[in-house]
């Protein structure tokens, strides 16, 4: 008889488990706590060329599930089915091992324990023995792997658009900021609010730690841990924010409206940060503000001309030099805020530009 695998209680202790304590998580094999909420934000920010590929490698794994399913006897197609999905396993598991959160596991009791269910000898065995312990080993341990793909990306598609509606003007960034914020979001949908807003087989216990006690929870599925991170951090007044330079997403832990992450920016941007990027973008948005009376003064110049002009009082090759020497004081202004505020204002005055003009 083929030795058990109990590979979903093993998954769940080492994959599936986060401890919550004093706004605080831990997850893998870090003993360093990260911030509640670190695990949904990372997920937030997985590249899409990674969850594209994810979701290609779960397809045939969740078509082969739902075969074997509803069919106790494998057919001749199956066993290639199997091997397909087998190696799509291990890519899958390849894949993540660099990718946070995953990335704060360690890989090798996994790597240890997978060739006994998806290796080649082991799914020929499995197809062989269908209806015995070792077959029924490799469901459960497919749909584990398989629901990562769809898990990720059916919550970046339902939870993004509350993420970023918590940052709205009207909304406090605190805990009952957060809540009021979470009920207004799926109350608007009662089949959303049936599914999203409850964590199903979710295991906890409570350990005695440094600063109180330790929340342990031992989650069913991917998709119910990286939910009930989110919704943990919510509770604690924390959110992902998207930073409107980079386009990831990052961590705020207080009510402060932090607009800008502290990572880098894009290649584009020279080697600055974001924060950096962010000040540069604000001082030329008030430089042009503060710029704004001096270019209102600039058309009212030109206008003045030009009507002059119709009305026969100034030559017309004069108003033309005129303009010309208007347009260069707008220049200066605009990169000159002193300029702009002083002497700029009798400079642009018509009557100024024109016997400026006169004089040459």
């Amino acid at each position: 008889m083929a030795q058990k695998v109990d590979l979903q209680e093993r998954l769940k202790m080492r994959f599936l488990t986060v401890d919550y304590r004093d706004k605080q998580e831990v997850y893998g094999t870090s003993t360093t706590a990260s911030d509640t909420g670190a695990i949904a934000l990372d997920i937030l920010n997985i590249p899409d060329y990674v969850l594209e590929e994810l979701v290609e490698l779960a397809e045939p794994m969740m078509q082969l599930v739902d075969f074997l399913n509803k069919n106790r006897n494998p057919d001749s197609s199956t066993l290639a089915m199997m091997l397909t999905s087998s190696k799509n396993v291990f890519r899958v598991v390849d894949l993540l091992r660099d990718v946070p959160p995953f990335s704060s596991q360690d890989f090798t009791w996994l790597d240890r324990k997978l060739p006994s269910i998806f290796s080649a000898d082991a799914v020929k065995k499995a197809y062989r023995q269908r209806k015995k312990e070792k077959g029924e080993v490799f469901i459960p341990a497919l749909c584990l792997v398989a629901q990562l793909g769809f898990g990720i990306r059916d919550f970046r598609q339902a939870l993004i658009p509350l993420v970023e509606s918590l940052d709205d003007d009207d909304v406090s960034r605190n805990p009952t900021g957060f809540a009021k914020q979470f009920d207004a979001f799926f109350s608007a949908d009662e089949n959303k609010q049936d599914y999203w807003m409850s964590i199903t087989n979710v295991s906890v216990e409570y350990l005695p730690g440094e600063k109180g006690l330790v929340r342990r929870m031992h989650y069913a599925s991917f998709p119910s841990m990286f939910r009930s991170n989110l919704y943990e951090a919510l509770a604690v007044g924390n959110a992902p924010k998207r930073c409107p330079i980079c386009q990831k997403f990052f961590l705020t832990t207080n009510a402060r409206r932090q607009k800008y992450c502290t990572g880098y920016a894009p290649d584009e941007y020279g080697g600055l940060t974001c924060v950096q990027v962010g000040n540069r973008m604000g001082r030329e948005a008030r430089e042009k503000a503060e710029t704004r009376p001096a270019i209102v003064q600039y058309h009212q110049a030109v206008n003045a001309l030009d009507k002059r002009v119709e009305r026969g009082t100034l030559e017309r090759d004069i108003a033309v030099k005129a303009k010309a020497h208007a347009k260069e004081l707008i220049s200066g202004a605009i990169t000159d805020a002193d300029y702009a505020s002083g002497e700029y204002k009798n400079d642009m005055n018509p009557d100024a530009l024109i016997a400026s003009v006169m004089k040459e």
